[in-house]
Parts: C-alpha cells; sequence; structure tokens
C-alpha cells in the first residue's frame, strides 16, 4: 500500500467542484442518504414543492440538493476570501508601501 501523495500549491482542500446539473441522466450518479429533519422544516419543504418552481425542484431531494450545494459554495468561497485576507493582514506594510511608490510616481511630472 502506497502512502497518500501531500497536497502542493495545484491541490485546495475540501470538497471537489461540485457538478450543478440536476436531471433525470444524473440521477444514476447519486447516493440514498437518511437524514433526520424538525417537523415545521419538513413541512416547510414539502410546501416549497406543492409551491412549484422550477421543474428542478419538483421533490424534496432536488431542493435538498441545491440547498446543499448553496451552503458548500458558501462555505468554500468564505474559506477563500478568509485565506486571501490572512495574506492581506501578513503583509499589509509592504503593500501600503508599495502604494505609496505607485502614488508619487505617479504624481511626478
Amino acid at each position: 500500500m502506497t502512502a497518500p501523495r501531500p497536497m502542493d500549491d495545484r491541490q485546495t482542500a475540501g470538497p471537489p467542484k461540485l457538478d450543478h446539473t440536476d436531471s433525470v441522466d444524473n440521477t444514476l450518479n447519486m447516493k440514498t442518504i437518511a437524514v433526520a429533519i424538525d417537523l415545521p422544516t419538513l413541512q416547510g419543504l414539502d410546501a416549497r414543492v406543492r409551491a412549484g418552481g422550477s421543474v428542478k425542484e419538483r421533490s424534496r431531494s432536488a431542493i435538498v440538493r441545491r440547498a446543499v450545494r448553496e451552503l458548500l459554495d458558501r462555505e468554500m468561497r468564505a474559506s477563500k476570501e478568509a485565506k486571501d485576507a490572512a495574506v492581506f493582514a501578513k503583509h499589509r506594510e509592504r503593500f501600503a508601501r508599495e502604494a505609496r511608490a505607485l502614488v508619487e510616481e505617479q504624481a511626478e511630472p
């Protein structure tokens, strides 16, 4: 058995980019899971299904899939933004010096 490869800069932690297609053909690639949900939330979900909406949202599963995808996308975006903010905070003084130098350079006649 080989040891797992270490992550390099080209690989990202977390789940892979999600495929946002929700078609009949795509159901072959889906797995069935069990989810415990409180009654008011389930009633709201059922009301949403009855209300219609797009063809892709005519089942509990479709709505739950979309909600989970949106949650994962939001969390992945927030994680990236936090990493970017840490880089800016770490190099704040250098960025400020570079910005001042650029402004001074542009101000010269």
